[in-house]
């Protein structure tokens, strides 16, 4: 436990955050303007829609509302945030141009709420049943192209309902098929970060939370976790607990939260006025403190020429990506009145089922930077610094306290028990009665065979000529080599000529043992499943095999374009060999 004696001495800072349907009745003679709900006009040439329909939980109107920017949309209720998902905006708008009237049923406001054609807009409160749904369009020269009030579904035919305009006592029924939302999660798409998730690197987990009463933050647990390109294999560079195991499935679920986490609400966020928007984000769970108060990688920001660590009472998770860039999405309190969400009066947790506030902080790490270094081709077009980049997004992700479901919260952020499993009884290695372990250990003792930092073994059949060339993992080689399982069984081997693949296109320990040899050398290869294919069966190779390679280097290339022949990734996210390898032997 940490003990925050700066916790709540920050509402003294005064400084700047940085950048970062009409019935069978109806006329069929063509209409005129008056018999039509909506001006002439066509869908594109909308630029400001809104819908408000009545919230009996809050007894008052939600309302969403969009506007056109160019080509693009942002929902003006909702702090200008980008409405990606436009095709709602489109769906909205086009079912109402050009909509006629059906036969009259009323202009008597007395059956306004009978019909469900009240407008929730209506500030005389008294008045709650009834209300419809209120549509309003405003074309690009700004002016109104429809009003209207829909109401309820009438009981004389499918898809007929009644409808009125804003501000008329005429009610008629109208065939539609409405397609009205006020609910922001509609018109926003998933994964507001952007980033791929091949693209992801590391995770960091930092499980803390911050007691107010006591000014103290409970650190629970702080877990990093790793993994090369091209693998949903995790590893953890630290020590795993005894007996224990990454949870593979935990880990990829929180990749997969990440890559299409959907937001239910923003807020606005400011940090410019002292002190109210310092106790905005304290009512909202964050705070900021001294750097290493909480832990070693929470964001660091400069206010009033003072370093301060950005925290969320409930944790962080930290997204490191190849290009450099890290992600720490900080979690705070419940978002008490997101969508008008009653708490869940059966739950144990007050917070449980409640949707939480997040916010986003990004900086840039050069030593991640997977590009970083590398001169630019000659056909690439100038691109902005990783600090550029890194700036660009934080100015993007700064202006918003995003709202997400407390599904997603726990998947973002599992507790420490959720990231590790029970590991299951060792394999054993045929019918040897061995296990995997014992098996090794036994093979690590005969003369000649030499065991790597990562556990793979080899033996050198053959040695190099002095000076011979040596393959990087981005080279492309040219070998002879023959598989087989630990009782000889051959699963695959070359035919008469050399067979080419990339370095980094193998299984790790095959790729490893390659950039040991130099050209002319032969080798023995003895590769345990992790370094292999781990749990997964392969063609004729078992699940938590052994594999063994004789293998002569030939030759060695530069990089080639092996798109033709690109590695397979098998169900558990090993890297597989290469196709031909895979194969049964030929």
């Amino acid at each position: 436990m940490k003990f925050l004696p700066y916790v709540l001495c920050v509402l003294a800072l005064a400084a700047a955050v940085p950048a970062w349907r009409p019935v069978s009745t109806a006329p069929t003679a063509k209409k005129t303007d008056s018999d039509l709900f909506t001006k002439p006009a066509s869908a594109d040439v909308i630029a400001d829609l809104q819908v408000a329909e009545w919230d009996d939980a809050t007894s008052s109107a939600k309302i969403i509302r969009v506007k056109r920017s160019g080509n693009d949309w942002t929902i003006a209720s909702h702090f200008d945030y980008p409405a990606d998902a436009n095709t709602r905006v489109s769906k909205s708008t086009a079912t109402f141009m050009g909509l006629a009237h059906g036969r009259l049923v009323s202009e008597d406001p007395k059956q306004f709420a009978s019909l469900g054609v009240v407008d929730p807009l209506d500030p005389d409160l008294s008045q709650k049943e009834g209300r419809g749904k209120r549509i309003t369009m405003i074309d690009i020269t700004g002016q109104t192209v429809a009003d209207l009030i829909l109401g309820k579904k009438s009981e004389t035919g499918d898809g007929i309902y009644y409808m009125r305009e804003a501000g008329k006592n005429q009610v008629y029924t109208a065939q539609v098929t409405p397609d009205l939302s006020t609910k922001f999660v509609d018109y926003v798409e998933v994964d507001p970060l952007k980033v791929k998730r091949e693209d992801i690197r590391s995770l960091l987990v930092a499980d803390y939370s911050i007691d107010l009463q006591r000014k103290a933050i409970d650190m629970r647990s702080e877990t990093q976790l790793t993994r090369s390109s091209g693998t949903d294999l995790w590893s953890d560079p630290g020590p795993v607990p005894p007996d224990k195991r990454i949870a593979q499935g935990v880990i990829n679920t929180i990749v997969t939260a990440a890559t299409t986490v959907k937001l239910t609400d923003v807020r606005q966020f400011s940090i410019k006025s002292i002190p109210r928007d310092i106790m905005e984000m304290q009512s909202k769970g964050f705070y900021f403190v001294p750097p290493g108060t909480v832990d070693k990688d929470s964001p660091v920001v400069n206010l009033q020429g003072q370093d301060l660590a950005a925290v969320g009472n409930e944790g962080r998770l930290t997204i490191a990506t190849k290009d450099g860039l890290k992600y720490s999405l900080m979690f705070g309190e419940v978002a008490v009145d997101s969508d008008g969400k009653a708490p869940d009066a059966t739950a144990k947790d007050a917070t449980t089922g409640r949707d939480r506030y997040m916010l986003v902080f990004v900086q840039y790490d050069a030593a991640l930077d997977e590009e970083a270094g590398k001169p630019p081709g000659k056909d690439d077009k100038p691109t902005l610094s990783g600090a550029e980049r890194a700036a660009k997004a934080q100015a993007r992700y700064l202006k918003y306290y995003y709202v997400i479901t407390d599904e997603a919260f726990k998947q973002l952020r599992p507790a420490l028990e959720k990231l590790f499993e029970a590991k299951p009884p060792e394999a054993k290695v045929g019918t040897t009665g061995k296990t995997i372990s014992e098996w090794l250990a036994d093979n690590a003792r005969r003369q000649g065979v030499i065991t790597t930092a990562s556990g793979l073994q080899y033996e050198v059949l053959k040695p190099a000529p002095a000076g011979a060339t040596r393959p990087g993992p981005g080279d492309t080689v040219a070998v002879r080599y023959r598989g087989t399982l630990y009782d000889g069984t051959v699963f695959d081997a070359s035919k008469v000529e050399p067979t080419t693949f990339p370095v980094n296109g193998v299984v790790k320990g095959f790729g490893e043992g390659l950039q040991l040899m130099g050209v002319g050398a032969k080798y023995r290869l003895f590769i345990k499943p992790e370094l292999g294919y781990g749990e997964s069966a392969v063609g004729k190779i078992p699940a938590n095999s052994i594999l063994t390679f004789e293998v002569e280097l030939v030759s060695v290339g530069p990089p080639k374009d092996m798109s033709g022949i690109v590695p397979s990734i098998g169900p558990n996210g090993q890297q597989a060999i290469q196709a031909h390898l895979a194969a049964p032997s030929h």
